[in-house]
């Protein structure tokens, strides 16, 4: 029963990791808010850095919890946009839904996050 709440502590301390560097992204490159391809590069930075931090979090468990937490991340935003019910014009789909590159870049800044857990441990 703790561990399944520690997990979901973590899952969510990993999405709030998200959240808010999407937003800073969102803040700080003004430019990156367009429905092109500039606007993964928020998205891409935000679930490299919650993906490390779940590793951070719990490192058996890292990864799961980081792919956990991206794909609760992108479902909630992806529902967000079709009850918006914005659409893509013409545009390419894999820059349109641009929440869907939250799963992936959660998984890869889980293991970078192995890597540097790893590396610090082996001094």
């Amino acid at each position: 029963m703790i561990a399944t709440a520690l997990i979901a502590v973590r899952t969510a301390i990993g999405i709030t990791v998200m959240a808010l560097v999407f937003i800073l992204m969102l803040w700080a490159f003004p430019g990156t808010t367009s429905w092109n391809s500039q606007g993964m590069i928020p998205a891409i930075v935000a679930g490299v850095f919650g993906g490390a931090v779940c590793y951070m979090l719990a490192p058996l468990r890292g990864v799961a919890i980081a792919l956990s937490a991206g794909g609760f991340l992108t479902f909630c935003l992806l529902g967000i946009m079709f009850i918006l019910k914005l659409e893509a014009n013409g545009q390419n789909l894999l820059s349109f839904y641009w929440p869907v590159w939250f799963i992936p870049a959660s998984y890869l800044g889980a293991y970078l996050g192995r890597y540097v857990y790893l590396m610090s441990r082996s001094r």
